[in-house]
């Protein structure tokens, strides 16, 4: 084999080499390609997951203000009905002692 044939040959090598290279540098950068896409619609949904983890977060809030007041109205509530137990039993006195006097008046 000649020096030039030797030459060809490496030439040949060289240029299948860098072809090789090539078509490895396009696969990769394909594969940053898809990996850049997806991290994209990961922080896209992971924003959709942020907006609705505010709504959840209002809506707690919210229904904790709603429990509180309904907490207080309940107490509210039983002090009226507590009051009103106590006016009951005091017309309840008051209606024994009435009828007292009334029987003292009877005729017999």
């Amino acid at each position: 084999m000649t020096e030039a044939q030797t030459g060809t040959l490496i030439a040949n090598k060289t240029g299948q080499t860098f072809s090789s290279i090539v078509e490895s540098i396009r696969k990769v950068s394909e594969q940053v390609e898809e990996v850049s896409a997806a991290s994209e619609q990961l922080s896209a949904g992971s924003e959709l997951v942020a907006a609705s983890l505010t709504v959840l977060e209002g809506i707690v809030d919210s229904s904790s203000a709603n429990s509180a007041h309904v907490a207080a109205s309940s107490e509210e509530q039983l002090a009226a009905m507590q009051e009103v137990a106590s006016f009951a039993a005091m017309l309840h006195g008051l209606a024994e002692e009435l009828k007292q006097s009334v029987d003292r008046f009877r005729i017999k």
